[in-house]
């Protein structure tokens, strides 16, 4: 085989091993076989009761004297890994959206990544004061701002997807009242018992090409080598 003819059947194979891996996978609780989502509510006014089973979830701000903040939090677990139905670790993410089905719109909330790991039984005194170290408990500021929604609402939530893919712990997204608002937002959970209005996380990821780890036998089949270290005279 000639040089020029290695070459091309060395680029042609890269090309297909990168496109048959690129992918997309989605996520919602019971659905296909997944069960990794953990969602919960920490309420201001409730302040030692857990809220693991809420079919609903609320995000509310306490910015008048007389309201009590609802503090969400969501998380899709196992998503990464080299099983099926997973996304590669440091794989780069094209795109990640998280759809909620919202009955009521509010104004919407933020979305911090979490920093700590966090149980559905957690309750706001779990938390000294709720959610309110950011830097420690969750990122200083949010990965993106969303609404306000109503009805099946979609959210662009690549930067986090893509954190968590690059080696950033997953711990989900603690969702605050945007602007502190006590115009409440509310959406269904994954207890929710209509399947398709639980939350749903989808991504489309490209990987890191297979081909990528051919580099030496490449070389090898282009007849090229490394240069040798020179030995000193």
């Amino acid at each position: 085989m000639n040089r020029q003819n290695a070459i091309a059947i060395a680029i042609t194979f890269c090309a297909y091993a990168s496109s048959v891996e690129a992918g997309s996978v989605t996520f919602q609780q019971d659905v296909s076989g997944y069960s990794g989502t953990q969602d919960t509510l920490l309420r201001e006014n409730l302040a030692d009761t857990s809220h693991g089973n809420n079919v609903t979830l609320k995000v509310d701000g306490n910015s008048s004297p007389t309201a009590a903040a609802d503090q969400s939090l969501i998380l899709f677990d196992s998503i990464f890994g080299n099983g099926p139905n997973q996304i590669p670790l440091g794989a780069p993410i094209t795109s990640a959206t998280l759809t909620l089905k919202v009955t009521n719109s509010g104004t919407g909330g933020e979305f911090h990544r979490m920093l700590m790991p966090w149980g559905e039984d957690d309750t706001w005194n779990d938390w000294t004061n709720g959610l309110d170290q950011f830097g420690t408990e969750l990122t200083t500021s949010p990965d993106v701002i969303a609404g306000p929604a109503s009805g099946t609402f979609v959210i662009d939530v690549t930067s986090s997807v893509q954190a968590w893919s690059s080696g950033s712990s997953n711990y989900g997204w603690a969702i605050l009242s945007k602007d502190n608002s006590t115009d409440g937002w509310i959406y269904h959970s994954s207890e929710t018992a209509d399947l398709s209005d639980r939350p749903l996380l989808s991504v489309v990821y490209t990987p890191t090409p297979a081909a990528a780890g051919l580099g030496l036998p490449l070389l090898g089949l282009l007849g090229i080598t490394r240069p040798r270290r020179q030995r000193a005279a």
